[in-house]
């Protein structure tokens, strides 16, 4: 009896540190989601803001954008057909979609939350005819890889913006999202010698997909009633915020 205790005891023990490795493993192994905002004046004189979606280098992706629909508006949007129109979307090789990226727009969240979402914009890397496919390399210098680019329409220039790529948050998942969210993915190519994956293709589910979100700030007034020229605020402003897959178990490479 005692034997069969103590074979017990290492067993559990040998579990135990198992289970801690792994997830030493899943945190420093992370599956990140950020973005940057561009704000341009238009020929029409519109302060359009453009927002970029930089993830790690992924193979394919969907995923869904919430903004302020009080304030801003996806651009050519009417109101009334739901298809994010083909030019309120950009995709930047090597990767590409459907038109429209294949979105749609819910601009009160579906009655789910004030805010409004460009749901399921889907893309995959694009590889050239007669080419073999091949992991893709980074298209940023920072060795990250940007996406696509979302072109909204501001509606109320002096006012603070935020725009979020949805997942999980310091507080979990928002139950008023979490069926957006639900059936998101990134294909993440591991790039970490130190990983078992290193080199696989491994598939983060919505869940698994941490939240980002990108801040634009309004145009500061002069004498507290004329705006300063929106030129003044063209480049780059703010920043994603990194966001962080869940500490879950490691989904199997994707087979190619």
């Amino acid at each position: 009896m005692f034997r069969y205790i103590r074979m017990l005891s290492i067993a559990l023990a040998v579990l135990v540190f198992a289970e801690r490795s792994h997830a030493a493993l899943i945190k420093n192994a992370k599956a990140k989601t950020s973005g940057t905002a561009v704000v341009t004046t238009n020929t029409k004189g519109q302060r359009q803001i453009a927002i970029t979606i930089d993830p790690g280098v992924v193979t394919a992706f969907r995923l869904d954008v919430a903004y302020q629909s009080d304030f801003v508006t996806p651009m050519l949007f009417d109101g009334i057909h739901s298809a994010l129109p083909q030019d309120a979307i950009e995709f930047i090789p090597p990767y590409g979609g459907a038109v429209g990226g294949g979105a749609t727009i819910l601009p009160n969240g579906g009655q789910s939350t004030r805010d409004g979402i460009v749901s399921n914009v889907e893309g995959a890397l694009i590889t050239p005819p007669g080419f073999t496919p091949a992991p893709p390399l980074p298209n940023r210098p920072d060795g990250g890889s940007d996406l696509f680019t979302l072109f909204f329409i501001d509606l109320a220039p002096t006012v603070d913006k935020t725009f979020t790529i949805l997942g999980v948050d310091t507080k979990g998942v928002d139950p008023d999202l979490a069926r957006f969210i639900s059936d998101n993915f990134l294909d993440v190519v591991i790039d970490d010698p130190n990983d078992p994956q290193n080199g696989q293709t491994v598939r983060y589910l919505g869940d698994e997909i941490g939240a980002a979100t990108i801040f634009v700030p309004g145009i500061v007034k002069v004498d507290g009633s004329v705006p300063l020229p929106a030129g003044l605020w063209g480049g780059l402003i703010g920043a994603g915020l990194a966001a962080i897959v869940r500490q879950k178990t490691r989904r199997p490479a994707i087979d190619n």
